[in-house]
């Protein structure tokens, strides 16, 4: 759990995402109250695993306990789905072990700023009232501590967070473009940046907002699923299991579920062995149960043949191919694959208006199913986050 950090005396806060930040009011490895050099310790926070910057991707490494360090997990257990360690993102502009001096925010340093605030590597100057308005963490420790803070050489307190600086600057970044992101969807990596500080340092207006965006970019309607894929699954289910975000879990499960080997093309993060497990165990139930489906569709026989709706030798043929092929695309992609097959209405060619709908019938009712099944599949019921 993190910690604000004044002097000998500790404050906890509320529990944030496994990346940890933890704020002190007197630095960790600073020599001198107006020292601008800091050395890296793994030893003394969770850090390694923080994200890039908000123009990079996430590092080719899993978030599965084992691949990443000492991050922590909620559960072993595949019905907990997701071991919600996080993924190691790589970050280019990482300190080396020995002291380096830390840049200035390119965004967030205002020269009549009255804060300061040091991280791993970079350093901010901003107002007191803001961040009082908007940061439940950094009010708590500037208004209960500031007698004993640490000050610069023109009086500003000092603030040290143990968390990465470029996640930070992108929060506070989003917070200045309000406006732009109200009509133009917030990237992914931003998204992905901002999710850890906005929980850590307990910034409620950004936390809601990083909810409803993720939200928006994975609809939950089944009717909403279409041919093309939405990316950044994986980096959704980290979000989804971390934030507790049931509501996109199964869509973005269900991405993977359709595509090959559960990974996309753009994405850097490995899936943990739990959420392999799960698809794999959604895949095999898919098997079983479309099989029978697709057979009984293709299969059905008309009640009211008439003349010219017979099948012929040659009819059976292309039935039979017809079959082979939806099978095939079924078991990889059925929620989509249905709807398409009711759509373009080429199935229900060789039956009567009313076999037609009791056909189509047969699809709607698999993808309702389906639909339904997948909560169980993809362990996705309610639960407390693993961060909240």
């Amino acid at each position: 759990m993190p910690e604000l950090r004044n002097g000998g005396t500790l404050v906890t806060v509320s529990t944030p995402s496994s990346k940890q930040y933890i704020a002190h009011s007197t630095p960790a490895h600073a020599s001198s109250q107006n020292s601008r050099k800091r050395c890296r310790s793994y030893e003394e926070v969770e850090i390694r695993d923080a994200p890039t910057k908000s123009k990079e991707k996430p590092s080719d490494r899993s978030y599965e306990e084992g691949e990443i360090g000492d991050a922590p997990t909620k559960s072993k257990k595949p019905s907990d789905a997701a071991k919600a360690s996080a993924p190691i993102l790589q970050d280019d502009r990482s300190p080396s072990p020995a002291c380096q001096e830390l840049m200035r925010s390119e965004t967030q340093w205002f020269d009549d700023g009255n804060v300061e605030i040091q991280t791993k590597n970079l350093v901010f100057r901003l107002f007191y009232g803001r961040l009082i308005r908007q940061s439940l963490a950094l009010k708590d420790l500037l208004v209960k501590k500031s007698d004993t803070m640490l000050r610069d050489e023109g009086g500003r307190p000092i603030i040290y967070i143990d968390g990465d600086g470029y996640e930070l600057q992108a929060l506070l970044d989003v917070l200045d473009s309000g406006l732009n992101y109200s009509y133009s969807r917030l990237p992914f990596p931003v998204l992905w940046s901002i999710f850890p500080p906005a929980w850590s340092l307990r910034f409620p207006s950004v936390q809601a907002f990083a909810r409803q965006s993720l939200k928006e970019m994975w609809p939950s309607s089944l009717d909403l699923i279409g041919s093309e894929p939405i990316m950044n699954a994986a980096g959704t289910v980290y979000l989804a299991r971390t934030y507790g975000i049931n509501g996109v879990l199964k869509r973005a499960l269900y991405e993977l579920l359709r595509s090959t080997s559960f990974t996309q093309p753009d994405s850097n993060i490995l899936l943990p062995a739990a959420e392999i497990f799960l698809l794999a165990r959604a895949r095999e139930h898919v098997q079983r149960q479309w099989i029978p489906v697709l057979h009984k569709f293709h299969r059905f026989k008309c009640s009211h043949p008439r003349s010219g709706l017979l099948p012929s030798a040659s009819s059976e043929d292309d039935l039979l191919t017809l079959e082979m092929e939806d099978t095939q695309r079924c078991l990889l992609d059925p929620l989509f694959v249905a709807h398409d097959m009711i759509l373009k209405k080429s199935h229900v060619s060789q039956v009567c208006s009313d076999c037609a709908a009791k056909k189509e019938d047969i699809l709607r009712k698999a993808r309702a199913t389906l639909w339904d099944d997948l909560d169980e599949l993809f362990d996705v019921s309610p639960r407390v986050p693993v961060h909240d």
